[in-house]
């Protein structure tokens, strides 16, 4: 890890480090890309897709309701509700980067790198690119953005229509990821955009024999193993141990020359607050993990009670395998809320990561 983190500062250092953002780097109210597939599933009437990854979801739904009602549904979730960057994307809107891109909607990234001071230009399309000016910041869109409709890729075929409708934009992330590092956060190991990105990104990558980055926590061998034939990395660690270290190494003021500096003092409480609010949020994504098995085990439980004495066994078994994952995510909440609890965020720099 240590490694890899000097390889990353080193990147920043040169300028060259470009973060792809997903959907899932987390902020309290926010919903991530389960709860949105969940959320459209239902709306569309399609019960049978729960559990099925968004981008399945979003074929499906534009088939049964038409493109025009997606995009009101996606409307009605990210842009007429007050929504806050989370902690993550906060750390990351204060790395020296100058290209970012995203596959979220939710406009959290954009936001917090103009709540940074930092002059964005958000690229959407890619006659948008003419626009920016020299010293901005490019943050492309991938997918689009809910305010302007008509660049959002909803479904299967929009996305592979990118690489030919939006060349240009494609080239500049496919020259920052050969000339630089890319790396991607926010990710599911179940989410079938990690593969879509890598498939955008490994023709570049296989002319220069050079590699992207994707921080995965949860990834499977067989997972690693595909995105590794496309010429992405994983690195099984959490967004937070490696965004958290690297912000502490940044230097303040780097984005308004004019600004007054901060004193380190300043700066380690910022970045405390951060980890703070980071740690509220992981408790906040365990307490609705809690609740949901809470309300799975209360259906088994109900259904052993009709059997009697004669309880099939599969049912002993899920029931112990619940009890057994509640206890584990409530232990997790604890130490989360214990944690947050801990730090004290007046006395300067934030403990180090436990």
């Amino acid at each position: 890890m240590e490694k890899f983190l000097t390889f990353l500062l080193h990147a920043l250092e040169q300028g060259s480090l470009a973060p792809l953002v997903g959907p899932d780097l987390g902020s309290i109210g926010v919903p991530d890309s389960q709860e949105l597939a969940w959320k459209l599933s239902h709306y569309a009437g399609r019960d049978d897709l729960e559990g099925t990854p968004l981008p399945h979801v979003l074929d499906e739904a534009v088939l049964d309701l038409g493109r025009t009602e997606v995009i009101r549904f996606l409307r009605d979730e990210f842009l007429n509700r007050t929504l806050s960057p989370g902690s993550l994307h906060r750390l990351l809107a204060m790395l020296p980067c100058r290209l970012y891109a995203t596959t979220a909607w939710d406009g959290l990234f954009a936001r917090s790198l103009e709540e940074a001071g930092r002059d964005v230009c958000l690229v959407a399309e890619s006659s948008d690119l003419a626009y920016c000016s020299p010293g901005a910041i490019r943050a492309l869109a991938l997918l689009g953005t809910p305010d302007r409709p008509d660049t959002l890729r909803l479904d299967q075929g929009d996305r592979k229509a990118l690489v030919d409708e939006h060349a240009p934009m494609v080239e500049v992330l496919r020259q920052a990821a050969i000339s630089g590092v890319a790396l991607l956060l926010g990710y599911k190991a179940d989410d079938p955009t990690l593969e879509w990105l890598a498939g955008i990104l490994a023709p570049a990558l296989d002319e220069v024999g050079g590699k992207a980055y994707v921080c995965l926590p949860d990834a499977d061998d067989h997972l690693c193993r595909r995105l590794e034939h496309k010429h992405v990395e994983v690195v099984t660690a959490s967004p937070a141990s490696l965004l958290e270290p690297l912000a502490e190494k940044i230097p303040t003021g780097t984005f308004q020359p004019h600004a007054v500096a901060k004193d380190a003092e300043t700066a380690g409480r910022e970045l405390c607050l951060l980890r703070r609010q980071r740690l509220l949020e992981e408790a906040a994504a365990l307490e609705k993990q809690l609740a949901q098995l809470q309300r799975d085990l209360n259906t088994v439980e109900l259904q052993i009670t009709k059997y009697g004495l004669d309880v099939p066994l599969h049912l002993i078994n899920t029931r112990d395998d619940l009890r057994s994952r509640l206890e584990k995510v409530q232990h997790r909440l604890e130490e989360k809320e214990s944690e947050a609890e801990r730090l004290d965020c007046n006395g300067g720099s934030p403990e180090p990561n436990g």
